[in-house]
């Protein structure tokens, strides 16, 4: 399959504009548990919905992307898939009761923060990604961790959240 100039042998395809990459759906990295013990190098049989690997340049330039998307401006879709995309699924008034307060609405795939930022997470054993927007500045920013944030352990989980709020809170103070 070819997309953006690149050959892929999955049927699946990464929506990152033509040039070097080093995305692809192998690991290469040694990944940690929260307690920094290395976990054997593993596959995933659900690989398209999150064993994408990428490092922070090709995310960095992906998220410019769907910034540019969001305000009209890329060719890579047309604007009533990027619409799709970034819409709220829930009309204000109408949210379930369920939803996360941090993150009461959301697109497809990328979530509307109550601090009105739009962002998208993600992690599998052993990592932890993060990427968000301003949608008013086009701000972006992004934290990827060769680590998991601790996965249904809620103590570790609280732990690793108390190490990360300030390393992304930083990020807010960024010019």
């Amino acid at each position: 399959m070819r997309f953006a100039g690149r050959i892929f042998s999955s049927r699946w395809a990464c929506a990152i504009p033509a040039g070097p990459s080093t995305t692809r759906w192998r690991r290469h990295a040694r990944l940690y548990d929260i307690e920094k013990r290395a976990y054997p190098l593993y596959s995933l049989i659900t690989y398209p919905d999150g064993g994408l690997i990428s490092s922070a340049d090709d995310l960095a330039i992906y998220l410019v992307e769907m910034i540019k998307g969001y305000r009209g401006e890329s060719a890579l879709l047309g604007k009533a898939s990027f619409r799709l995309l970034f819409d709220k699924q829930f009309a204000d008034d109408a949210i379930p009761a369920d939803s996360p307060k941090s993150e009461p609405n959301g697109g497809l795939f990328w979530r509307h923060s109550a601090n009105g930022q739009i962002g998208h997470s993600g992690s599998d054993p052993g990592v932890s990604t993060f990427m968000a927007f301003d949608p008013v500045t086009g701000t972006g920013k992004l934290f990827l961790m060769n680590s998991d944030m601790g996965g249904a352990d809620e103590d570790r989980f609280a732990r690793r959240m108390q190490q990360f709020e300030p390393i992304w809170s930083a990020l807010e103070r960024q010019p």
